[in-house]
């Protein structure tokens, strides 16, 4: 078991729920971190692609990635609901969730702004915020620093 969810489930629960047992951690919380990173496999092979100015199939551009994305969104939904965290009691979460926002922002102007330099800046701000992000969930603490 990994050692976050220990820490999650070592941690009093807020709220009890049916749904709220250690099955849920075994599955839910491993899919959540591989959507993770397999979003951000992607975002840096569209990323590199939008860079060398190479065409993409529609499907490898914005479908596929979304669909993934969507996938993220609902586990970590998902996870926050099980485990009983909300973003108005746990500030890490609001940050998490905000930090995110902003990574979904930059993320579109990364990709479709026509500007160069803007795309540039925009994918590597988009880059620091994700690992902000990840150390976010990893730490548990707005501050992981």
């Amino acid at each position: 078991m990994c050692d976050v969810f220990k820490k999650i489930t070592s941690q009093k629960r807020r709220m009890t729920h049916p749904f709220q047992t250690d099955f849920f951690g075994q599955w839910l919380l491993p899919a959540h971190r591989s959507l993770a990173m397999l979003t951000i496999t992607l975002f840096i092979w569209r990323g590199i692609y939008i860079w060398r100015d190479k065409p993409m199939h529609r499907l490898y551009r914005r479908w596929i990635p979304d669909m993934i994305d969507v996938l993220l969104l609902s586990s970590g939904a998902l996870l926050a609901f099980t485990l009983g965290f909300a973003p108005w009691h746990d500030t890490w979460l609001a940050v998490k969730i905000s930090a995110i926002i902003l990574y979904i922002i930059t993320g579109f102007f990364a990709f479709r702004s026509d500007i160069v330099m803007v795309q540039r800046g925009a994918f590597f701000l988009s880059l620091l915020l994700f690992v902000y992000v990840v150390s976010i969930a990893h730490t548990m603490s707005p501050t992981p620093w």
